[in-house]
């Protein structure tokens, strides 16, 4: 009986030791970049984020932004199908979620914006892909919380397309004038800048024009003549090359991009 009654109490403890092992819930499926799940602007996401993690590839992404703390971090990616406005808002979230946005790949040199709660103007193009990576920003004990993550569609970017003409002429103090035309839409404030460089014997003659405008865009095409004074040097006649940079702001956001082009310098009398 004595016998019997231990063994009892042995199967006891025994099943009693199984049942107090704990269960270790598993982190999300996005809780690496691997994993990121692909969202759609206007579309608000929740997610339970208490045991996500953090690993190297965090690190490396906050070189971009420098927050002091971060843990419980998720991933996302969104593809938008036209050029768009958009805004990233977490304040809905149970804890101090932080953010961070790439154009493409995370990294260092990728980074668009950097925010705790929301952060818009921010400019999206079509078929390109941006990611997204939330985190516990608070650095408390708590890890994470309920994530509430809404991707706002601010609209149809602004857009300013701007031509250079072929030739341009160069006066006797080498100053060369800059002539083209400029177009814009849905934007009320424009501006552009073009960098020229020309090869003079062995040395590279470098100037710069600007040009900005306050004034609703209707789509016209309009022309300008802007000079370009070498900083170092008189430019001459012959072969130049122009990178042209834009901005143009509507009510919302902002967007830019670049071009360049190869001028014809043609001295004058």
């Amino acid at each position: 009986m004595i016998r019997r009654a231990l063994a009892v109490a042995a199967t006891a403890l025994v099943a009693l030791g199984m049942t107090a092992t704990p269960v270790w819930a598993a982190a999300p499926s996005n809780d690496e970049l691997a994993g990121a799940i692909p969202i759609t602007l206007g579309e608000q996401v929740t997610e339970d984020t208490t045991e996500a993690t953090t690993s190297s590839v965090d690190t490396t992404a906050n070189q971009s932004c420098g927050f002091s703390s971060m843990s419980a971090s998720v991933w996302y990616t969104f593809t938008p199908t036209a050029d768009t406005g958009f805004a990233v808002d977490t304040t809905a979230s149970s804890y101090a979620a932080g953010f961070m946005v790439f154009n493409g790949t995370p990294g260092p040199n990728t980074g668009m914006a950097c925010g705790w709660g929301q952060e818009g103007d921010l400019a999206a193009h079509a078929g390109k892909t941006y990611t997204i990576v939330v985190f516990d920003a608070d650095g408390d004990q708590v890890n994470g919380g309920n994530l509430v993550l809404d991707l706002q569609d601010l609209g149809p970017l602004p857009s300013l397309k701007v031509t250079l003409d072929p030739r341009a002429n160069v006066d006797k103090a080498g100053t060369v004038l800059l002539t083209g035309t400029y177009s814009c839409t849905r934007a009320h404030r424009i501006g552009f800048d073009i960098q020229l460089s020309e090869a003079v014997g062995r040395f590279t003659i470098n100037g710069f024009a600007s040009m900005t405008e306050d004034n609703p865009c209707d789509g016209s095409t309009i022309r300008f003549a802007i000079p370009a004074t070498g900083y170092d040097g008189k430019f001459a006649g012959g072969k130049a090359t122009a990178l042209v940079s834009t901005d143009a702001c509507g009510d919302t956001v902002c967007d830019g991009s670049w071009t360049q082009q190869t001028l014809q310098l043609v001295k004058g009398r």
